[in-house]
C-alpha cells in the first residue's frame, strides 16, 4: 500500500485478509473505510451490469482513445436504459394512481 501515496491515493480501502494486526482492525472499523466499501461494491456491481448485459466483456476497438470510446458508449448505452426505466416505472405508476381515483369517483356518485 506504501505505493499508492506517491500516485496522490490518501486513503486505501482494500480490506485485509486472515488475522488482523490491531491497527489494521482499527482502520478497518473506521467509517470512511466503510463508505468506501460500499462505494466499491456497487461500483463492482456497476461494472458487471456494463460487462454482461451491454455485451463488454471485450473491446473491441483498438488502443486506448478506442478503449475510452467503447467505455462511454457502454455507459451512454446503460444510462438510457436506466432513464427508461425509471420513465417506465413512473408511467404505470401514474397509470395505477388514475385507475385508483376513477374506482372511488365512480363509488362516490353511485352511492350518495
Amino acid at each position: 500500500m506504501v505505493e499508492e501515496r506517491p500516485l496522490g491515493v490518501d486513503k486505501v480501502a482494500l480490506p485485509g485478509r486472515g488475522r488482523l494486526s490491531g491497527q489494521r482492525s482499527q482502520q478497518q472499523k473506521q467509517r470512511w473505510f466503510r463508505r468506501a466499501l460500499r462505494w466499491r461494491a456497487g461500483l463492482e456491481a456497476t461494472i458487471s451490469t456494463l460487462k454482461h448485459p451491454f455485451s463488454m466483456a471485450r473491446a473491441m476497438y483498438k488502443g486506448d482513445e478506442g478503449f475510452q470510446r467503447y467505455v462511454g458508449w457502454s455507459v451512454i448505452t446503460k444510462n438510457l436504459f436506466s432513464m427508461a426505466r425509471w420513465q417506465e416505472r413512473r408511467k404505470k405508476k401514474r397509470e395505477k394512481h388514475a385507475q385508483g381515483d376513477t374506482v372511488l369517483g365512480a363509488t362516490a356518485q353511485a352511492n350518495p
